[in-house]
């Protein structure tokens, strides 16, 4: 027997719910390839989806990279770490502003270019 989507739940003894994937890259360093506390941040980052949408995963990356095109294109290498939840619609939207006030005190307080957040599919970039 195949399970569709819609008695998937009933098969499973679950509850359903429609929810998007919310990812945060927490850097490691700044714009200037100084090292930021990543610890810390990572700890803000957790507590503040933990707040927000009772939930979230953080995942290790091992490197990255970006282009600084406000500096000539140069390359920066960091090794990012993700933060991401999955969250209702609903949940997402009574939370954007709490959450755009913590990216905002991350870019600033890190020096950081940009903060990009991922919500399902899409990409969402706050310059600093």
């Amino acid at each position: 027997m195949t399970a569709t989507r819609t008695n998937l739940a009933s098969l499973l003894g679950a509850k359903k719910e429609t929810v998007i994937q919310v990812a945060l890259y927490v850097p490691s360093k700044d714009r200037n390839q100084q090292s930021i506390n990543q610890a810390y941040w990572l700890d803000e980052a957790l507590r503040t989806f933990g707040k927000l949408f009772g939930k979230a995963t953080e995942l290790v990356a091992r490197k990255g990279i970006w282009r600084d095109d406000d500096s000539g294109g140069s390359l920066l290498f960091d090794e990012p770490v993700m933060i991401q939840s999955y969250v209702t619609p609903r949940v997402l939207e009574k939370s954007a502003l709490a959450l755009r006030d913590f990216i905002t005190r991350m870019g600033r307080e890190t020096n950081q270019q940009a903060v990009v957040l991922i919500v399902g599919n899409e990409s969402f970039e706050v310059s600093f």
